[in-house]
């Protein structure tokens, strides 16, 4: 049944979430892969566990961590691409301001590099979304 299936995953979201930074980490330090690659689960294969269990948390953590490893290697198409594939909430969550900030700095950096307008207006949105969190949350920008 489908709520065994949640059920058994969701006791596990915190560590599938985990695994994707890992990864991030790990490209990072400029390995291929973890020397225990065996005991970790791709981003593949965590996206599809988060899709089977409508589990947000964890789809926002595995693209966030996608995102990242195209945002160090300045792979800005990837970026956006990525930040698209999630549906906005009419909730905003910290996560989705952190993505909100990652694919900004990417439609920015693309915009300055190829001067279309499809850039700086999707840098500008974003943008927008960050000041609105900052009218909200004065003392946490102030301290960033």
């Amino acid at each position: 049944s489908v709520f065994i299936w949640q059920a058994e995953y969701q006791q596990n979201t915190v560590l599938y979430a985990t695994m994707t930074h890992f990864r991030a980490c790990i490209y990072l330090t400029g390995e291929a892969q973890p020397k225990d690659a065996a005991e970790r689960m791709s981003y593949k294969e965590i996206d599809k566990i988060g899709q089977a269990t409508n589990n947000r948390f964890l789809i926002h953590h595995n693209v966030l961590g996608q995102m990242g490893i195209h945002f160090w290697s300045r792979d800005y198409v990837e970026v956006v691409k990525l930040s698209e594939k999630l549906p906005p909430s009419q909730m905003k969550r910290a996560m989705e301001y952190i993505l909100f900030f990652y694919q900004g700095i990417a439609a920015i950096c693309l915009a300055r590099q190829t001067h279309d307008l499809k850039w700086r207006a999707m840098g500008e949105e974003a943008a927008t979304w960050l000041s609105q969190l900052k009218s909200v949350s004065n003392w946490n920008f102030e301290n960033k």
